[in-house]
């Protein structure tokens, strides 16, 4: 039975919850919350009022971000927008991301001054109100507050969806992202400055550490720390933080808010010590905490008051509360009121990793410490104690949310966090106080934070090296979650508490992958990667990659997105062969990221030039597992490479079953392939993405597929898969599934031939997901 005190808060998050429960599976809870509120004014009950409140405060501010999305049904033309550039815009070799905060729209028919209104038939319910835009081809540049003038085309916020990995539209509809928009032109209107001054802020202070820190690898960690901007940080950076679970000392979250209070209170102390005897009264040392709490609420407008900011201020502010009036107030408590503060400013909080893992994180130490006396424990041990908590609670929450989990973590973040609160956060912090002083003083204060950052680096470095840095685990399902989370109370549990050890049985449900296919049969996954390809197919417990997917080849691809994942839902080891049908971005823009994420798979790839560890892709390349036959049909060994009439075609037959991988091949190649003896295949990856140079005829008559796959993006600019290719496949009957409509694909065969396929769209059905087409399995 819940304390009075504790009802209030407990029932507010119970019906945030309960909120966000009934609207997945898509019950009105109207109903109940009128039903608990009779149920509260008949017997003065303060929990049932607060479920009422929170049920009905978590399902106003979902429909609401429903209400503002633009439509799927998107007409075919551009429109004009006006608004203010929100938060900080991020710069990149070939575009410009940021955010603008609509004010008016109109349709445009041609040029900026064509504008007619269009509100009424606006495909929305409500206008979008938060684009998050691109702006490529010689981008100007931007300011927070700056009102724009923009002539754009618009998509709805869709994105790749896949069995496992990373669920971009539930982040677009979390951070109320209405519609994606791509800048044609536009002006920028004389208009005075908008919107909150702290991202104005957060720009001018980006501005001056360009210049005082002139190193780009140190600048990008100290940006992360100072503003919150982690643009800058380069790819090493990000794969050395993943490898190590440092990640979060980079996310301005509770550790740094914190310190900034601390530091706040320190030097408030300090500064009343240099009074004159008598003027420090009790009174003036009371501010103390309040200073503090000024302090990282400065910090945090610098943060930009993201929402691991937001938690962190809402834990302190309790901390302050209970400090300045003297009240004992349990932990456990302070945390409840904690987790209520944060669902009453942010409803939509559920939907993010960053709530579960950070109120996770401060669970486990309250659940390790609370019933123990930890005093006598000592620093390190209490540290490496609390790191053992983190790690075993954060296992099953990490494997949910990013199918990883990191081995070294334990030794990084005992070296880290010290070092990172001790030294890089204050030279930080101290290098903000500076700015005011000018560049000669906050220069050599950035110039240390950077220093003693790059330290770090090298150490997290040559650490996320090592073999084993990082567990790589299959999605779990949700009953696998909780039988994990239950273990890992069990382990922390104190001594003496019966079944304490079965918690590792518990969280063995966590290293469950996919069944493999049966002996004869195999596994087709087309993976949703946008405008790219890539393929998984597994049989005989084995695994093929087809395509790299898309990528620059300089730190952008899908690699670890999506196709990591994916290969870890078949099987704990890496893939037993990759093939690269041609040297196209959007089939092997991965391909460096797959050479170092799996330096023993054999990779064969028809590229223009060669690489070091790749072997050529031609029709003398053949192999077999067991009564699984690969051949790859074309190109000639003779052949020049030719672009996309280069691909790798690579057939794959079985007793039962056949499956034609043909890459971006065109109908003249398609030709000779059936010259030189083509035959049937029961599933036809559809060549080119569907283009109207493929899919000929000539090849679909003699192919004689029974399910046709195309990999494209929703909306792609080229309109693929073509009307003309849909008739064609329509004409002969066989389905034709698009990963733009559908999601990833996942096509399983029998040994007798037998095809069952399942789309990824339907099977993660959510509220915010764009649902699948019709036509999709």
């Amino acid at each position: 039975m819940l304390l009075p005190g504790w009802r209030l808060p407990a029932g507010f998050t119970a019906g945030v919850l309960g909120g966000h429960l009934s609207f997945w599976f898509g019950v009105s809870v109207v109903l109940p919350s009128l039903v608990l509120v009779l149920i509260a004014a008949l017997g003065r009950r303060v929990l049932p009022a607060a479920l009422a409140i929170g049920l009905c405060w978590s399902e106003q501010a979902l429909e609401s971000r429903l209400d503002h999305r633009l439509s799927q049904a998107l007409p075919d033309r551009e429109f004009l927008i006006e608004g203010r550039v929100d938060a900080l815009p991020q710069t990149f070799e070939s575009h410009t991301r940021f955010r603008l905060r609509v004010t008016d729209f109109s349709t445009v028919d041609s040029g900026l001054d064509s504008a007619v209104p269009a509100a009424a038939d606006f495909p929305a319910r409500a206008g979008p109100e938060l684009l998050r835009v691109y702006w490529y081809r010689g981008a100007p540049e931007l300011r927070p507050g700056e009102t724009w003038r923009l002539r754009v085309s618009l998509k709805p916020p869709w994105s790749e969806v896949n069995f496992q990995g990373a669920d971009r539209e539930r982040w677009y509809f979390a951070e109320g992202i209405d519609a994606v928009a791509t800048v044609r032109d536009g002006v920028r209107l004389d208009l005075p400055l908008k919107g909150a001054p702290w991202h104005r802020w957060r720009f001018a202070v980006r501005e001056r550490l360009g210049g005082l820190i002139p190193q780009a690898d140190r600048r990008g960690v100290v940006l992360a720390l100072a503003i919150a901007d982690r643009g800058e940080l380069t790819p090493g950076d990000r794969l050395s933080l993943a490898a190590t679970g440092t990640a979060h000392l980079l996310a301005i979250s509770g550790l740094h808010v914190g310190l900034a209070a601390l530091y706040g209170y320190v030097l408030a102390r300090f500064l009343l010590i240099l009074l004159p005897a008598g003027w420090g009264t009790s009174r003036l040392y009371a501010l103390c905490p309040l200073l503090g709490g000024l302090t990282a609420l400065a910090y945090a407008a610098l943060a930009g008051f993201g929402t691991s900011t937001l938690r962190a201020l809402i834990m302190l502010a309790v901390a302050l509360l209970a400090l300045q009036s003297r009240r004992q107030l349990p932990p456990g408590r302070a945390w409840l009121l904690a987790l209520a503060g944060v669902l009453i400013i942010d409803p939509l909080a559920p939907l993010r990793a960053g709530f579960w893992l950070s109120f996770a994180a401060v669970g486990a130490l309250l659940f390790l410490f609370a019933p123990r006396r930890s005093a006598a424990w000592g620093f390190w041990r209490s540290l490496a104690a609390a790191q053992t908590a983190i790690m075993v609670l954060m296992l099953p929450l990490s494997a949910w949310w990013f199918q990883t989990v990191s081995l070294a973590g334990f030794a990084a973040n005992l070296i880290a966090i010290p070092w990172v609160s001790a030294v890089v956060v204050p030279a930080t912090l101290l290098g903000l106080a500076a700015l005011p002083l000018g560049d000669a003083v906050a220069g050599p204060v950035f110039s240390l934070a950077g220093m003693t950052a790059d330290w770090l680096g090298v150490f997290l470095t040559e650490l996320g090296r090592l073999p084993f840095a990082r567990l790589d685990l299959p999605q779990p399902g949700l009953l696998a979650v909780l039988a994990g989370v239950t273990g890992a109370l069990l382990l922390m549990a104190p001594r003496g508490l019966p079944g304490r050890r079965t918690g590792v049985l518990w969280m063995l449900p966590l290293l469950i992958a996919l069944p493999a296919p049966p002996p004869g049969a195999a596994r087709l996954e087309v993976l949703d990667t946008g405008q790219g390809s890539a393929v998984v197919l597994t049989a005989h417990e084995r695994v093929l990659l087809y395509d790299a997917g898309p990528g620059n080849g300089r730190g952008f691809d899908r690699v670890d997105a999506v196709i990591g994942p994916a290969i870890r839902a078949q099987r704990a080891g890496p893939p037993d062969r990759i093939i690269v049908s041609h040297g196209d971005m959007d089939h092997a823009g991965g391909l460096e990221r797959l050479l170092q994420r799996y330096p023993h798979s054999p990779v064969h790839a028809r590229l223009k030039f060669g690489r070091d560890g790749v072997g050529r892709c031609d029709d003398r390349l053949a192999w077999s597992w067991e009564t699984v036959d690969f051949r790859v049909l074309h190109p000639g060994r003779w052949l020049p490479y030719l672009g996309n009439d280069a691909s790798c075609v690579v057939s794959v037959r079985a007793p039962g079953w056949s499956v034609l991988l043909p890459g971006d091949i065109s109908a003249a190649v398609e030709r000779r392939l059936v010259d030189n003896g083509l035959r049937q295949h029961d599933v036809l990856l559809v060549p080119h993405h569907g283009s109207a140079s493929s899919s000929s005829p000539y090849l679909l008559d003699t192919v004689r597929s029974r399910v046709a796959p195309v990999t494209a993006g929703p909306g792609n600019r080229f309109g693929f898969p073509r009307t003309e290719v849909r008739r064609r496949f329509r004409e002969r009957g066989v389905p034709l599934w698009s990963t733009g409509n559908c999601g990833a694909l996942r096509i399983e065969v029998s040994a007798g031939g037998e095809i069952r396929a399942q789309s990824a769209r339907r099977a993660r059905a959510a509220p915010w997901r764009w649902p699948a087409a019709e036509t999709c399995p």
